[in-house]
């Protein structure tokens, strides 16, 4: 046993002999809470170290981030966003563009293959739903700058 902790038991000893029963218990509380605030910010900065500050750091989800020939690639909803731009770019009404939320992407070497439909207005001003599939890679750098894509194919299908 520690030196302190043996230091730690007498002096709880001599106080539960000398000190009322009420004051022997409200130390005994008090010293109850003192670890529970320091478990709880032992905890916290655990979480916030090992959770929180990764995802901040890489600005994505980091269970989204692919390594490919050893570079970190953006994620799939960066390239699902980038597509959209790219295909909103064909589009006869690019405002009216309504893309879906379930898309399908798929990552081979620096190329992302993003699947998936947009409802836009055709040149007659009527709604059409066009389902496409869009090739992109990415060339390296800022993933957040369309610089670094470049639009390999968009093609549309009814």
């Amino acid at each position: 046993m520690s030196v302190r902790k043996e230091q730690e038991r007498e002096m709880m000893r001599r106080l539960s002999e000398t000190a009322s029963p009420e004051t022997f218990k409200a130390f005994t509380e008090s010293r109850a809470k003192q670890r529970k605030k320091k478990i709880f910010i032992i905890v916290a900065a655990f979480f916030t170290i090992f959770v929180i500050l990764p995802a901040i750091v890489s600005g994505s989800n980091p269970s989204d981030a692919r390594i490919v020939n050893g570079k970190v690639m953006p994620s799939d909803s960066q390239a699902q966003m980038v597509a959209q731009v790219f295909v909103r770019q064909e589009l006869k009404s690019p405002r009216s563009a309504d893309f879906s939320f379930d898309c399908n992407v798929k990552l081979n070497n620096n190329t992302y293959t993003v699947t998936g439909y947009v409802d836009a207005q055709n040149s007659f001003g009527g709604m059409m739903r066009e389902y496409y599939c869009c090739e992109i890679t990415y060339k390296g750098g800022d993933e957040n700058d369309m610089q670094n894509w470049r639009v390999r194919s968009v093609v549309f299908s009814e």
